[in-house]
């Protein structure tokens, strides 16, 4: 049977690797809480979905087989995914109208 990595002595939660972290995800890593319970309720309080995604990450830490946050993982990723996609090919209008201005200027 494998063990949850919060039973590792060399495991360490995941790094919060946001920028400007709200004031309530500050206070879920502050209390680093190792109850799925507690994380779930975080997640849904927060509104930002790289701090939702975090709350899924330490989700994972504590419990390795969690079919519901392994899912919201892949979904927020992929949404990620999407989301840089867009920004990377935005619409042709937007193409034009960004040559548009360099060519004005």
């Amino acid at each position: 049977m494998k063990q949850s990595p919060a039973f590792d002595k060399k495991q360490r939660p995941p790094e919060c690797s946001i920028l400007n972290p709200s004031a309530l995800l500050r206070q879920a890593i502050a209390e680093d809480s190792n109850r799925v319970s507690d994380w779930e309720w975080y997640i849904e309080q927060l509104k930002d979905d790289a701090e939702r995604l975090y709350c899924f990450e330490r989700i994972l830490y504590i419990n390795l087989t969690h079919r519901a946050a392994l899912k919201a993982i892949l979904l927020l990723n992929t949404k990620r995914k999407e989301k840089l996609a867009d920004q990377r090919n935005p619409p042709l209008i937007m193409r034009l109208f960004r040559l548009w201005m360099r060519v004005g200027s």
